[in-house]
C-alpha cells in the first residue's frame, strides 16, 4: 500500500467518524427543539385547561346560586297562593253576607 492510499483511507475513517458525530449533534439539537417546542405547546393546554376549569367551575356557581333563587322564588309564590286563596275565601263570605 502506498502512502497516498494510507492517507486516503484515514482520511476516509476521519471524514465517516466527523459525519456520524455531525449527525448526532444535528439530532440532538433537533431533538431540544422539538422538546421545547412539546413544552410550549403542553404549557399552553394546561393554561386554556386551567381558564375552562375556571370557568366551568363559575357556571356551577351560578347554576347553583340560581337554583336557590328559583327555590326561594317557589316557596314565595305558594305563600302567595295560600294568601290568596283565603282572601278569596274571605271575598265569598263577604258576598254572601251582603
Amino acid at each position: 500500500m502506498s502512502t497516498l492510499e494510507v492517507f486516503l483511507t484515514v482520511l476516509s475513517v476521519i471524514a465517516t467518524v466527523c459525519a456520524i458525530v455531525f449527525g448526532y449533534k444535528a439530532y440532538r439539537r433537533n431533538q431540544r427543539s422539538d422538546d421545547q417546542s412539546e413544552a410550549q405547546r403542553l404549557t399552553t393546554m394546561e393554561t386554556t385547561l386551567d381558564f375552562i376549569k375556571g370557568s366551568v367551575s363559575r357556571i356551577e356557581s351560578n347554576q347553583h346560586d340560581q337554583s336557590l333563587s328559583i327555590a326561594g322564588l317557589s316557596e314565595r309564590v305558594t305563600r302567595v297562593e295560600e294568601s290568596a286563596r283565603q282572601a278569596h275565601k274571605r271575598l265569598d263570605a263577604l258576598t254572601k253576607t251582603a
